[in-house]
């Protein structure tokens, strides 16, 4: 079993990464400061040093996941619970993907855990209450202040070059295509930073479950940190077009000094949480954060696709809880009895 579990694991990693590192290189690719491709090189380096570097030196987001939901005293059903909610986050990622809306792992996963777990227990104490309050606060930290923070500073930045430097915004195109670049790296690092972290958890939960340790162990293997961080890393080599095309084309028309604010605000709401030791969703607050810069410049995003956004997070949750207690259900009843 811990085999099949560390190759769902690895699945989802690579997964995440060609999902998500999309909200990295949105703004250079929509604002055509690099090509796709280049962007995308860019993101997989620095999306490895982002998940090799910073778990090394804070990894609470690990043990916020680690110690999400409580499976039980029975480790083959936890072990099989595991690879339902693994499965459930894989279900909802490729029919996102296939239809082209930007879901959140991240909440995929937990939820997903969730389900699994009560499914295990079949009572509410499988949920951890103190660490699924850190997931929602980072959530509406995720996406409220990114909007707040994308309307002001590119509101700001509209004043700071029409007003003080007496420039028209398109001759500062240039210049703010350039530190585009400057922007992608550090989300991309950001991606690399959170996600891995969230993953690696779940993959500790996994292994400690397997060779029966201390259930509060949260160590982490340099192997196990080296597999994660290379997983997530090949999936960021493919880029998922899909998404940069549906937020950084669709949802709002925007230039490259608007662009550069979003990438500020989300910039800034992300490593907070990082700081914070708070799982964030980095995809999530690029689009808010496009959606406030477009706001104040009274570019009006497209209601058609914020409602599918918007609607897509909100539904991760229900959904990925009722496929993960559902698949979790079915697998205990037919593979451990």
């Amino acid at each position: 079993m811990i085999v099949i579990f560390t190759i769902l694991i690895l699945l989802v990693m690579i997964e995440n990464g060609f999902s998500d590192s999309s909200s990295a290189i949105t703004g250079c690719v929509s604002a055509r400061s690099m090509s796709h491709e280049g962007a995308v090189r860019l993101a997989t380096v620095c999306t490895f040093l982002g998940s090799f570097v910073i778990t090394q030196l804070d990894p609470r987001v690990t043990r916020i996941f680690f110690g999400i939901a409580d499976f039980g005293d029975d480790r083959n059903a936890a072990l099989v619970s595991l690879c339902s909610a693994l499965c459930a986050v894989l279900l909802l990622s490729l029919l996102s993907h296939r239809i082209g809306l930007p879901t959140s792992d991240s909440h995929a996963l937990v939820s997903g855990l969730t389900g699994a777990a009560l499914a295990n227990k079949m009572n509410f104490s499988a949920i951890n209450a103190n660490e699924w309050k850190l997931v929602l606060f980072g959530f509406l930290l995720s996406t409220l202040p990114s909007f707040l923070f994308g309307f002001i500073f590119n509101a700001f930045l509209q004043g700071f070059l029409s007003r003080i430097l007496k420039i028209s915004r398109r001759s500062a195109v240039y210049h703010f295509k350039r530190s585009q670049k400057w922007s992608a790296a550090w989300n991309a690092t950001l991606h690399g930073a959170q996600d891995c972290q969230k993953f690696m958890g779940v993959y500790i939960l996994g292994l400690s479950l397997h060779s029966q340790k201390a259930a509060n162990s949260t160590d982490i293997p340099i192997s196990v940190l080296l597999l994660c961080a290379a997983a997530l890393t090949l999936g960021t080599t493919f880029g998922a077009s899909n998404v940069i095309k549906k937020v950084g084309f669709e949802l709002c028309e925007l230039d490259a000094p608007s662009y550069s604010a979003a990438s500020a605000a989300a910039s800034a709401v992300v490593t907070l949480c990082t700081l914070l030791g708070m799982p964030a969703d980095i995809l999530q607050s690029r689009a808010c954060a496009i959606i406030g810069a477009g706001l104040s410049v009274k570019k009006r995003p497209d209601i058609r696709i914020v409602s599918q956004i918007i609607g897509s997070w909100l539904l991760t949750f229900p959904v990925c809880t009722s496929v993960g207690f559902l698949l979790s259900y079915v697998a205990r009843s037919y593979i451990l009895r």
